[in-house]
C-alpha cells in the first residue's frame, strides 16, 4: 500500500500537493464462503480489488480568517469485487474495472473571534470501463454547510446543513433514481457544566426530510 506524496510551498500562503496512493481491499467473508444463501454466492476464487489514485491539492490561507483549499483526482480500479447473476442466484465475481474523477472545493471562514462558517462542495463521476455505464448507487454531487457561533462563555450552537444529489441506480436496477434531500441538524452545546461535565442537546434531520440511500 504505498504513498507518495510532493508537497511545494509554492508562496508564503500557498501549498500545493500531488499525491499518488496505492490500496487494495480483501474480499470479504460473505464473497469468499457463503453457501446458505439462496440469492446470493461466495467465490473461494476471488482475488482483491486494487486500486491507484492520483491528487492534486491546492490550499490558500488568504488571510488569518480565510482558508480555501481545492482538490482534483482520479482512480481506477482493477479487479472489482461485485455478485453476477447466474442460475441459482448471484455470484461474486472480480469482474471489469471502474474508472472514477471528481473534485473538492471548501472554504473556511471566521468573520468573528465567536463565529465560524465552513462550506464544502463535491463532485464525482465514476464509470463501469467494460459497459461505459455510470457505476450507481452513490450521489455525483454533495454540499456540506457548517456554522459554529460561541454564543456566551462555554456555550456553543452548531448547525450544519447536508445537500446530497440524485442517485442514479447500478446498471439492470430498474427502480428509480433516488430523489436529492437536505438535512438540516442543529445542536446547543454546554461546556463545564460541572467538574469536567459537558452537556449536549442536538436535533437530527429538523424539517424531516425524505432521506432514503441505495440498498
Amino acid at each position: 500500500n504505498p504513498r507518495l506524496a510532493l508537497v511545494w510551498a509554492t508562496t508564503d500562503k500557498i501549498t500545493t500537493k500531488l499525491l499518488y496512493g496505492k490500496a487494495f481491499r480483501a474480499p470479504s467473508f460473505v464473497e469468499l464462503f457463503v453457501t446458505s444463501n439462496p440469492l446470493t454466492l461466495g467465490n473461494i476464487n476471488l482475488k482483491p480489488e486494487t486500486i491507484d489514485t492520483y491528487e492534486l491539492a491546492l490550499s490558500h490561507q488568504l488571510s488569518s480568517k480565510f482558508l480555501y483549499t481545492a482538490n482534483i483526482y482520479r482512480y481506477n480500479i482493477k479487479d472489482f469485487i461485485t455478485f453476477v447473476p447466474q442460475v441459482g442466484g448471484a455470484k461474486a465475481q472480480n469482474v471489469g474495472e471502474l474508472q472514477g474523477h471528481g473534485v473538492e472545493l471548501e472554504a473556511d471562514y471566521s468573520p468573528a473571534y465567536n463565529l465560524r462558517l465552513l462550506v464544502n462542495f463535491a463532485y464525482q463521476q465514476a464509470t463501469d470501463t467494460k459497459t461505459n455505464a455510470a457505476v450507481g448507487d452513490s450521489p455525483n454531487q454533495e454540499v456540506y454547510a457548517r456554522s459554529e457561533w460561541t454564543v456566551a462563555s462555554d456555550w456553543h450552537v452548531d448547525s450544519q446543513v447536508t445537500w446530497v444529489g440524485k442517485q442514479k441506480r447500478v446498471a439492470g436496477d430498474t427502480r428509480a433514481a433516488l430523489s436529492a434531500y437536505t438535512t438540516v441538524d442543529l445542536t446547543l452545546r454546554k461546556q463545564e457544566v460541572f467538574n469536567g461535565l459537558e452537556l449536549a442537546l442536538s436535533v437530527r434531520n429538523l424539517f424531516d426530510a425524505d432521506v432514503r440511500e441505495p440498498s
